[in-house]
């Protein structure tokens, strides 16, 4: 199945500044999903989105080094982490 995706997470709209669109390719087997392939960007600058991503893990390693690790792992306690990560970076923008 071909979709039209759009992402709208805090962490996409946090990195990004606005959603992040895609056309991605679902397949099933057994009436699940088994795999999911991006075949197009419509709608990201990856140079925001790394640009912002490093000014985020740069701050985080100065400032709350204890959150570290929040990018590329994938559990319950990252994702939390993550989300810290950017209400701290936040705040201390206002």
């Amino acid at each position: 199945v071909k979709v039209k995706v759009s992402k709208t997470g805090k962490r996409s709209l946090f990195l990004h500044k606005k959603p992040i669109v895609t056309e991605e390719i679902f397949e099933f087997k057994d009436g699940e999903i088994s795999s999911i392939n991006v075949i197009n960007y419509i709608n990201f600058n990856s140079q925001l989105f790394i640009n912002n991503r490093l000014k985020l893990r740069s701050w985080v390693d100065d400032n709350y080094p204890e959150l570290n690790g929040f990018l590329y792992k994938q559990t319950p306690k990252a994702a939390k982490d993550y989300l810290k990560a950017i209400k701290l970076y936040q705040l201390k923008s206002d």
